[in-house]
């Protein structure tokens, strides 16, 4: 709230972060507050930020988030959009956000992937200072998965990338 130019700005994007962890908090309630499908997460997360089918891609195979992982990131994932849409690929038409993940299956430690890529939106710059939501991002993130994560700010289009242990995130369903 205190790097909010105004009231109005501050109480926008509370009510909006507000919202987006209403939508998490649906679809930890649908599970009894046990668990949470990626894909139905991400779906709900990112439907107010642009079509998805269309304008933002979602795609990885089923898995299953643990609930605490699940509300931080449902929580990244408006923030990314948030951003996408103010100064990235969801602000100008035909631009597209692409969020994918993947499962790296190994004989010591699965792993998990996950990558938010734009394209075809302005040119992209690094930004002066770091905004409570990229904090969030970032840090959340990397703390809840247990992993790593990185920002790149390729002139094309903004890039996050995670790296995880399988097992600090996900919840084994035997599938």
């Amino acid at each position: 709230m205190r790097n909010a130019t105004d009231i109005e700005t501050a109480s926008r994007d509370l009510s909006a972060r507000l919202v987006a962890l209403a939508a998490a908090t649906d679809v930890l309630t649908q599970a009894s507050w046990r668990s949470a499908a990626l894909h139905t997460l991400a779906e709900q997360a990112l439907a107010p930020h642009g079509r998805v089918g269309e304008t933002i891609l979602i795609d990885g195979p089923s898995l299953t988030l643990r609930p605490e992982i699940a509300v931080a990131f449902a929580l990244a994932l408006h923030e990314l959009a948030t951003n996408a849409v103010k100064y990235g690929a969801l602000s100008v038409p035909g631009g597209t956000v692409s969020l994918r993940w993947t499962i790296a299956r190994s004989v010591e430690d699965d792993g998990f992937e996950l990558i938010w890529e734009e394209k075809g939106g302005p040119p992209v710059t690094p930004p002066e200072r770091k905004g409570f939501g990229s904090m969030l991002i970032e840090r959340s993130l990397r703390t809840y998965f247990g992993g790593r994560s990185e920002t790149d700010y390729q002139p094309e289009g903004l890039i996050f990338q995670l790296h995880a242990r399988l097992e600090n995130a996900a919840i084994n369903t035997g599938n």
